[in-house]
């Protein structure tokens, strides 16, 4: 089917209708759909026309590697450009020319670019070539610590960036412009604006409690934020430079999580894309780079499974290295390294190896939280005092009546069962005041439950394989519960609290995993050109939500 002269007329008569409403009654209600019409239509001017100098350039740029780089920077503008649309729209009631034209012009070159680059593109390669632009949205229009306990995160970063990277001592300096202009007061575009306009001042510090985590799940911050302290930037443009190197990272390990992963390349793409790990990959979080070390250990053991019969000592150091980064960030997800049991048929001496792996794994997270709960020095939580919080008292309960154990686990699983599906999808976003559109979320749970059944699988786990990853799932779900449930849950209560959604992204994809069977899938023509188109209506979507909340 050619885009015929008929077609050709339509769509540039009402994109050109569009432009003259926008023009003459400065209405930004329409932005949405002009910028539809443009997708749309460079789209099918991108997949229709036949350039092979267009052609030859995209492969030119494969070739030096500068591909997704240039994307990033095209993005960036268009995300930025309508970052200014909006701002201006609204604060100053008239749509700017200019960055009308910089955005649709932005916006053609990346429709056209998706259109010839869908036509043959390895699954991994399409994450990221959707991922940036939806990304780099978040990023931009997530004001700075509206991300849940990002600016505990930045505490952490800023401290870590004047080089404490050892202290036991959970208090460190950053500048007080960050505490002045605190999330009650940058809390929409017009005081974000002000905020990244004022001259930075790095010298006038104070004291602030920071978390417990070590540099591993930070560097990436703590990169961003030195290198806007050397460039002398104002606060929050040094803030929003970190998060891009936070956004870059994970851009980067997801990558490598889809290419490598043997068996649930689909699932990897539609997960990697939830709303909640979107948002999470675009914020200072310790989370961000602790459900990326556990997802990318998942899939390197699962890689080690259908390669080669020995495994070389690099492949043996990347798993203790891997190992290492889980035990250390956060206990309760320890349980992931025994996956690596599935690798013990290999041979007698890897089996050795990966259990002296195991075991190095397990006594550093014993040593890790050991160290964090008794010789790390911090000022007394009033949350936990206000609540009768006492993790020793709790644990006199249970030891007393082990059925209370059972009845918590009940308990919190009937009452809290759907909030804990809406925050790991993301229908709550920001401090979990930001309500996603219902239709978005259930279309999206949708997707990533056919996930598994939508691509022919070459290769598929055992049943014993099976079990060990539904039961790994389970052991760390009931203990993530019971976590919170001695450190954050008042004595005697039987429904534990503090608990979110987010905190089940590093193994729940085991359990999507193991729904996939080479012989049993659902065969669709285009199945990636559809769920792209899926994925991108859905984001834009939820962007949408997160402008207006904001604005």
């Amino acid at each position: 089917m050619k885009l015929t002269n008929k077609k050709q007329i339509f769509y540039t008569t009402i994109l050109l209708i569009t432009y003259l409403i926008i023009f003459f009654t400065n209405n930004y209600n329409y932005l949405v759909l002009l910028f539809s019409i443009i997708a749309i239509f460079s789209y099918l001017i991108g997949t229709k026309i036949d350039s092979e100098k267009l052609d030859r350039l995209l492969e030119f740029f494969d070739k030096k590697k500068v591909t997704f780089i240039l994307q990033f920077i095209i993005s960036l503008v268009f995300v930025i450009g309508i970052y200014k649309l909006v701002y201006i729209s609204s604060y100053n009631n008239y749509i700017s020319k200019y960055y009308l034209i910089l955005t649709s012009v932005s916006l053609e070159i990346l429709c056209i670019f998706l259109s010839r680059k869908l036509k043959k593109i390895a699954i991994e390669k399409l994450f990221i070539l959707i991922a940036i632009p939806i990304g780099l949205a978040y990023l931009v229009f997530i004001i700075p610590n509206h991300v849940p306990d990002e600016n505990c995160h930045y505490y952490s970063s800023y401290n870590f960036s004047n080089g404490n990277l050892f202290s036991n001592e959970l208090n460190g300096n950053i500048p007080k412009q960050i505490l002045i202009n605190d999330i009650n007061k940058i809390n929409t575009y017009k005081n974000l604006d002000d905020a990244l306009r004022l001259e930075a001042n790095y010298d006038d510090t104070t004291d602030v409690s920071v978390s417990a985590y070590n540099i591993f799940v930070y560097f990436p911050g703590t990169i961003g934020i030195e290198i806007g302290k050397i460039l002398n930037l104002p606060i929050y443009l040094g803030f929003y430079f970190a998060r891009i190197l936070c956004f870059i990272t994970y851009l980067i390990i997801a990558y490598y999580i889809i290419k490598i992963l043997p068996v649930g390349k689909n699932i990897a793409f539609v997960y990697m894309l939830n709303p909640m790990m979107m948002q999470q990959s675009i914020s200072l979080s310790a989370d961000n780079l602790i459900n990326l070390y556990c997802l990318l250990f998942i899939a390197y053991v699962i890689k080690l499974k259908y390669q080669k019969e020995y495994l070389s000592k690099k492949e043996l150091l990347v798993l203790g290295i891997l190992m290492f980064l889980i035990a250390i960030s956060k206990y309760v997800y320890i349980p992931i390294v025994l996956l690596s049991i599935i690798l013990f048929s290999k041979s007698k001496k890897n089996k050795k190896n990966l259990i002296i792996l195991i075991i190095v794994a397990i006594i550093l997270c014993c040593l890790t939280y050991g160290y964090t709960s008794f010789f790390t020095k911090s000022t007394p939580n009033p949350y936990v005092i206000e609540n009768n919080i006492s993790t020793t008292e709790q644990l006199k309960n249970i030891i007393k009546s082990p059925l209370v154990l059972l009845k918590m686990y009940y308990y919190t699983f009937i009452n809290l069962g759907d909030y804990f599906l809406e925050t790991f999808i993301g229908a709550k976003l920001g401090w979990l005041n930001i309500g996603v559109n219902g239709l978005v979320i259930k279309i999206y749970m949708m997707l990533l439950i056919l996930s598994p059944f939508l691509f022919k699988e070459e290769n598929r786990l055992n049943k014993k394989e099976k079990y060990l990853f539904v039961g790994v799932s389970i052991v760390i779900f009931l203990l993530i519960i019971l976590g919170l449930y001695l450190s954050w849950t008042g004595v005697g209560q039987l429904v534990a609290l503090g608990i979110q959604g987010r905190y089940f992204i590093p193994f729940a994809i085991l359990l999507f995993i193991v729904l996939c069977d080479k012989n049993r899938y659902l065969s669709f023509k285009n199945v990636l050109k559809i769920e792209t188109f899926i994925l991108l209506v859905l984001h834009s979507s939820v962007i949408m939500t997160i402008i207006n909340f904001f604005i």
